[in-house]
């Protein structure tokens, strides 16, 4: 825990939840960091000595409403910002996935199970269900704190489908990586496993994004990484899996979008707590 000023985070339209648990100091600021991502996971003010707890920080709409804002719809925003206001809202009047695009993401989701065996050393986490959801963020923090132990000089470890939750720019943020590869405790390479058979665009949005909230955290990420389908691949006998895959390095194009990166997050956290739809 540190003790510090925390104005800038209670003028920025946050609210707080109180759980009794821990006993603080007088008239002072409690926060409680994680270990190993480097996210807030308390913040207590105490007026007097008394036994309080962890004060969980979530924005709040305008309807009073928590808001956090996940990498889908961050990619949602950058569509255009009414998505997101309707992602949070209205749900109802956004385009229904059709069934084309239910078949783009079922065959994303069977090319991603075949390019994680890739990686030797993994532990997968993921979830199924709004309640693993929940806990996936616990989970991630849990497994760091193991695969850290088991680290040395010549193996890396990776956490696939691991969820981190962070503050960038006042905005509370949230994303699940596909991959992160561990060099050591806090040096990680980023992947991003796309059923495509080249590199888009928005894919370097994707993982901009995710680099904004693994830096939040505390993570140096060292390179970055797409991993696609193989189109010239022809499969003879057991799928050849080193064949199967792309591997492409884009560390100085997703690293370029920062800046931009900074600035969207800040728009699409001015476009989530309007009480204005945006126009199209």
């Amino acid at each position: 825990s540190l003790i510090c000023n925390i104005g800038y985070f209670l003028s920025n339209n946050l609210s707080m939840r109180v759980s009794d648990n821990c006993l603080v100091k007088k008239n002072s600021f409690n926060i409680s960091i994680s270990s190993t991502t480097g996210s807030i996971l308390s913040i207590v003010k105490c007026t007097g000595y008394c036994h309080t707890g962890n004060v969980h920080l979530r924005q709040r709409n305008h309807r009073g409403n928590k808001v956090q804002i996940s990498k889908s719809e961050y990619m949602l925003f950058l569509k255009h910002p009414i998505y997101l206001w309707l992602k949070k809202y209205d749900k109802a009047k956004l385009p229904p996935v059709d069934d084309a695009l239910q078949a783009i993401f079922e065959a994303g989701h069977v090319f991603e199970s075949y390019a994680e065996n890739i990686f030797n050393n993994k532990t997968r986490l993921g979830f199924e269900g709004y309640n693993e959801y929940v806990s996936l963020t616990k989970r991630t923090d849990d497994a760091i704190k193991e695969i850290s132990s088991k680290l040395d000089n010549s193996k890396s470890q990776t956490l696939l489908q691991a969820r981190f939750e962070t503050i960038v720019n006042g905005a509370s943020l949230t994303c699940i990586c596909d991959a992160i590869d561990f060099i050591d405790k806090t040096t990680v390479d980023l992947y991003e496993i796309k059923s495509g058979t080249r590199v888009k665009q928005e894919n370097l949005y994707d993982l901009a994004f995710q680099l904004a909230v693994l830096e939040s955290c505390g993570f140096k990420v060292r390179d970055v990484y797409v991993i696609n389908v193989n189109g010239q691949y022809v499969r003879s006998g057991d799928i050849d899996i080193n064949e199967f895959c792309i591997i492409s390095k884009v560390s100085d194009e997703v690293k370029e979008l920062g800046e931009f990166t900074n600035q969207q997050i800040e728009l699409a956290k001015k476009c989530v707590t309007s009480n204005i739809m945006p126009v199209l």
